[in-house]
């Protein structure tokens, strides 16, 4: 994946000051990879969600406002991969198992070269990790792609309303901003209308094996 200026898997993501060939999300933290322009995010902030519930925490990652479609993984483990995994494309990724990043980013296995939730939610978030193929932390890795994240929530019982609506929209942001995210949150439109396929797809075809000459194929 060619990576320049203005890449983006959530939303407004990215941002490189230079073209980079990127084959892991992993490696902007790699030495010699190039700075990002994004500025980060600290302070206590807040999450809305559609059923008129609020939940406060400490905000991390880049200091922009996220908005989508809130969901949940239960695993206990490969959050790097479902940071990284496209199917969460244009929503709100919540985290129940309750620490989040205690052994850090590893170079290498990402689903992707991107970082696709537009928000995460975690309760715990664990700034010193412990691996020996650690390279960052999560808060790194979301700062360096542009994505936003808040801790220090009850996510388990954000799960719950999740359960109990279905498909519900969220808004974080910084806590002063909360007025004017309640307001956004009211406008907003069900993810069901957003082309996330467009959004996720590879612009150029990949070819594998290309130039084998062996009869024998899959049909």
């Amino acid at each position: 994946v060619s990576v320049t200026g203005g890449f983006s898997p959530g939303s407004g993501q990215l941002g490189v000051s230079k073209a980079f060939i990127a084959r892991d999300a992993a490696d902007f933290l790699l030495p010699g990879s190039p700075s990002h322009e994004h500025e980060e995010a600290n302070g206590r902030g807040v999450l809305l969600l559609a059923d008129g519930s609020r939940h406060e925490g400490d905000l991390f990652g880049a200091a922009t406002i996220a908005e989508g479609e809130l969901v949940f993984t239960t695993n206990m483990t490969g959050y790097q991969e479902s940071l990284t995994d496209p199917s969460f494309a244009g929503q709100v990724l919540t985290f129940t198992w309750p620490l989040l990043g205690n052994y850090g980013i590893a170079p290498g296995i990402s689903e992707s070269a991107g970082v696709w939730p537009r928000g995460v939610v975690c309760r715990e978030l664990m700034m010193e990790p412990d691996h020996r193929h650690c390279i960052g932390t999560v808060h790194d890795l979301l700062l360096a792609h542009g994505v936003p994240g808040i801790s220090g929530i009850d996510t388990r019982a954000v799960t719950r309303r999740v359960r109990e609506y279905g498909v519900i929209l969220s808004i974080f942001g910084p806590i002063e901003k909360e007025a004017e995210m309640a307001t956004i949150l009211e406008k907003m439109e069900s993810p069901d209308i957003a082309d996330l396929a467009d959004e996720v797809s590879r612009d150029d075809p990949v070819f594998l094996n290309e130039g084998a000459t062996d009869a024998e194929g899959i049909l």
